[in-house]
């Protein structure tokens, strides 16, 4: 009975969350997740970008703005009536698109602040790792993880186990090292490390990426140990790679793939 009852769980936790889709036209879905938990998906390929609403009793937070000026907001107004403040994960244009529907933003000083200082018309926040967020008996944590971005950042949920991540840890397919300056892999493995750390001492179960892709399957624990797995098979020369899928024929850019976790990296940064 006991190994039944184990085998069952392991089934459940690797089955999509249920979801109440709660509007959808041909450009957007938004679903409830949970109580007071929300995602909004645009629709368009190749980006489907990723929104969540996340709401206490007094306030809310918009976890990124998608990759257009879509009416973003009155979307967030069909999860929540509370007063909304909008929570960066990074700086690329894919989730910044309708950050001007918003009176007030954070993001990490540590990104690419440019497309914010131009174009952005509300108030900018800095968040740094531990802050934060306190919504009215529930509470958002922003923790700083490095790979993708100088400066991305994930929020946590403990209360429901869940950690929004945008591109931290990619949809299955991280894209790490875009510049001559980013971060070695060896760094990426550090955070890695440091969030597999996380997961075990402040009960994260469930990852909620920047992209479409969480329908398809949950990404829990087991997907950040493949990525941390085959980042250190990267550092000890022990894996093998293709080009990139997306890339142009020209470009240098590699992928390897672990299971579901794929690292697109630039031959040259990899230590």
């Amino acid at each position: 009975m006991k190994r039944i009852t184990a085998f069952l769980c392991v089934v459940a936790a690797s089955l999509p969350l249920c979801a109440q889709n709660i509007y959808h036209d041909d450009e957007v879905t938004v679903d409830k997740i949970e109580k007071g938990t929300y995602k909004i998906n645009y629709r368009d390929a190749p980006n489907m970008s990723s929104m969540y609403v996340i709401e206490g009793k007094k306030k809310a937070v918009v976890i990124d703005a998608g990759d257009k000026d879509y009416d973003l907001m009155s979307l967030v107004r069909k999860c929540t009536d509370k007063p909304v403040v909008l929570l960066l994960t990074h700086t690329h244009g894919d989730h910044l698109g309708a950050m001007n529907q918003f009176d007030e933003l954070y993001v990490n000083e540590k990104e690419n602040l440019s497309q914010i200082q131009r174009n952005y018309k509300g108030k900018v926040h800095y968040v740094k790792d531990g802050d934060i967020f306190k919504l009215g008996g529930r509470s958002i944590q922003a923790l700083e993880i490095l790979g993708h971005t100088a400066g991305g950042m994930i929020y946590c949920d403990y209360d429901t186990g869940n950690c929004y991540s945008g591109d931290c840890f990619g949809t299955g397919q991280v894209w790490l090292q875009f510049t001559a300056f980013d971060n070695p892999i060896s760094v990426y493995l550090s955070e890695i490390n440091k969030m597999l750390g996380y997961m075990a001492t402040r009960h994260i179960t469930h990852i909620y990426t920047g992209h479409y892709g969480q329908e398809e399957c949950n990404y829990g624990i087991n997907y950040i140990q493949d990525m941390g797995t085959l980042a250190k098979m990267m550092l000890e020369g022990n894996f093998q790679s293709e080009h990139h899928n997306r890339s142009a024929e020209s470009s240098p850019v590699r992928m390897t793939t672990l299971r579901r976790a794929t690292i697109v990296y630039h031959p040259d940064r990899v230590r």
